[in-house]
């Protein structure tokens, strides 16, 4: 039996352009699954935001690439080097378009299809919207399988870990620094239970104080109530007291984007 593995996010523009940039935030936003923005307000974010995003994305380009495109592009090709079925990418919102590579598989006779979503915690932004989709386009014609969450999973805390000991610092305080959502989206707090959960078992493993750390959450988008404290709020708490040396991590990006390489930065 012919078998694949999608590894799948939210997806990036394809490149640093406002076309590209105005197609994604078209895509993202206007999906009714995700967020509800009256046309007008959507009308001005498509017009207004691609120029101040553009800019965000030409000082962290890699190759040419957006971060998140490059990088996923390189575990594709690593994973491909080390199993024996074939790997693949397939984004919600930018091209390679998760529906498009089902379709692709289906009609090459793949009948078992893997979908990894490359998000850590459970989300009811990123992982059950996915969800959702894939197993609208399976359809009846292959077997559709989905790999869980991995938050608390023995080897991501450990590679966070290592990432933390590189570093060879040390910290007077940390800051564990999640992608926030809207507070009265459902599966809100279950999700920061698990961003929690997976701060206290990455200083476990690092044999870090408790009370030298916080979670905290990111990229705020709109006018609602979202998850707090906020990232920013804690950074400026910070900024009066007598710290030396402050690190931040954010362990609910499993690939290095606009969110961690410009926006924490």
């Amino acid at each position: 039996m012919k078998q694949a593995l999608i590894l799948s996010t939210t997806g990036s523009p394809k490149r640093a352009e406002i076309k590209e940039i105005r197609i994604f935030l078209k895509n993202f936003l206007g999906d009714k699954r995700l967020i509800k923005i009256p046309k007008v307000v959507l009308f001005f974010i498509l017009f207004l935001r691609p120029y101040l995003i553009k800019k965000k994305y030409e000082k962290i380009l890699i190759d040419g690439k957006n971060p998140l495109n490059y990088f996923t592009e390189e575990i594709k090709n690593s994973l491909q080097k080390e199993l024996d079925i074939k790997v693949e990418i397939g984004n919600l919102y930018s091209e390679p378009f998760l529906k498009d590579k089902i379709m692709e598989l289906k009609k090459s006779n793949f009948r078992k299809i893997y979908l990894f979503p490359l998000y850590p915690q459970e989300s009811p932004a990123t992982t059950e919207i996915l969800k959702y989709y894939f197993n609208s386009f399976i359809g009846g014609e292959a077997e559709g399988l989905i790999f869980p969450s991995y938050f608390d999973h023995p080897l991501y805390l450990k590679a966070i870990a290592n990432k933390i000991k590189e570093k060879k610092e040390e910290f007077d305080f940390l800051i564990f620094s999640y992608h926030s959502l809207p507070q009265k989206m459902d599966g809100s707090l279950k999700y920061k239970e698990d961003c929690q959960k997976t701060t206290d078992l990455i200083l476990k493993e690092i044999n870090f104080e408790k009370e030298k750390a916080i979670t905290s959450f990111q990229s705020k988008f709109g006018f609602s109530k979202w998850l707090v404290p906020s990232t920013k709020n804690i950074l400026e708490d910070l900024s009066k007291k007598n710290l030396e040396k402050v690190g931040i991590l954010s362990p609910s990006f499993a690939i290095d984007c606009l969110e961690t390489l410009y926006d924490i930065k």
